[in-house]
């Protein structure tokens, strides 16, 4: 975890899902993503199951990382992160944010 004075960066929790399901079915977020305005709990639940094994920093893994408010942890966003397998090693590093 990584926390400032007004955020926190953790990782993806169940409590966090309807959430992160209202913002990635917005089609004004998704429009500019690689998923659908039609983003489900379904698809949601799926990708958090397979996050649970993955551990930061693993090469060649994506992982989403959750954005939350530090006083009061609700989620703002959401953050995904792969390292590169060829070297030089780079990160490739992608955001979405709750519109509110």
């Amino acid at each position: 975890m990584i926390e400032t004075e007004r955020l926190r960066l953790r990782r993806l929790r169940g409590e966090d899902l309807p959430a992160f399901v209202a913002y990635r079915g917005d089609p004004a977020v998704a429009a500019y993503q690689s998923w659908g305005a039609g983003y489900s709990m379904a698809d949601a639940e799926a990708l958090l199951a397979a996050m649970e094994p993955v551990v930061l920093g693993t090469v060649g893994e994506w992982l989403q990382i959750a954005i939350a408010d530090a006083r009061t942890d609700a989620l703002l966003g959401d953050c995904a992160v792969c390292i590169g397998a060829d070297p030089p090693r780079t990160a490739e590093i992608g955001v979405t944010l709750a519109p509110e």
